[in-house]
């Protein structure tokens, strides 16, 4: 049986925190979905994160470029906001290259993982 040097799920997280301040489970969350759903809208990332739309506008928000419309600190510039064209409020979310990057680095260590038990 292969043993792992480090649990993959750490080394992602290791990843995360070095990348994100203070990273929550919400944040990481919201993350993962806008990269699984590129074009999601806050209502739809509130539905499948279980969270609020405040929450999920929020953690988007912060996400952001800080030139983004409508951005947070700590302006992470994973996320891009991009106008709705079927509701003029709304936004549609999708990965910056920088959070695209993030994503492949935590793939890459997923793809790299020894199983732990065969």
């Amino acid at each position: 049986m292969a043993v792992r040097r480090r649990n993959s799920a750490l080394e992602i997280l290791e990843l995360f925190r070095r990348a994100l301040p203070q990273p929550t489970v919400t944040d990481l969350t919201v993350l993962f979905y806008v990269a699984e759903n590129p074009g999601i809208n806050i209502a739809e990332l509130a539905d499948v994160a279980r969270t609020t739309l405040a929450t999920a506008s929020r953690v988007a928000r912060a996400f952001a470029a800080p030139e983004a419309e409508g951005a947070l600190p700590p302006y992470l510039g994973l996320i891009e906001l991009k106008p709705n064209p079927h509701y003029a409020k709304g936004r549609l979310l999708y990965l910056t290259e920088a959070g695209r990057a993030l994503i492949e680095e935590a793939d890459a260590m997923i793809a790299e993982a020894v199983r732990i038990y065969p």
